[in-house]
């Protein structure tokens, strides 16, 4: 059950990074082309960030994946800590692609460049989480059975 679990938040990163890779790709794209930005499409792509992992994911992470590993494993520990401070500071990084879209769709001077870094902020977060994750994963899966 456990490992099914994993699994699922493992496919759930997988999504969440293809969203990333997403707007990496519409950001360089807008960069690279004088042509005005789908504003909708990158608002439904913040949508997703903002609704699903900020808000389900994450949660979801914290009350179950994180108790459980605690409960069986101290070697965790460091990994879960590391994990919980990403998801606080992906909830700030989230904020500021907002403000910064918002900026970038009102033609505030350097928009596209202040969006375009808060992204590239975001995917080095994604992928600093993804690696911390793996190690978390790892001592779960070499856990001594739960503690009583």
């Amino acid at each position: 059950m456990f490992n099914q679990a994993i699994n699922i938040i493992q496919e759930e990163h997988r999504s969440l990074a293809a969203i990333v890779h997403g707007l990496k790709y519409l950001v360089n794209d807008a960069r690279s082309n004088t042509a005005r930005a789908d504003f909708k499409v990158l608002r439904a792509m913040l949508h997703y960030i903002d609704a699903f992992p900020e808000r389900l994911h994450h949660p979801k992470e914290d009350a179950y994946v994180f108790a459980r590993l605690a409960a069986r494993t101290h070697e965790a520990d460091e990994v879960i800590d590391e994990l919980k401070k990403q998801h606080a500071e992906g909830t700030e990084l989230v904020a500021a692609l907002h403000t910064r879209l918002d900026a970038y769709e009102a033609g505030a001077a350097g928009g596209l460049a202040a969006f375009a870094e808060a992204v590239e902020r975001l995917h080095r977060c994604h992928v600093a989480a993804h690696g911390t994750g793996r190690k978390g994963a790892a001592a779960a899966g070499q856990a001594a059975p739960e503690r009583g």
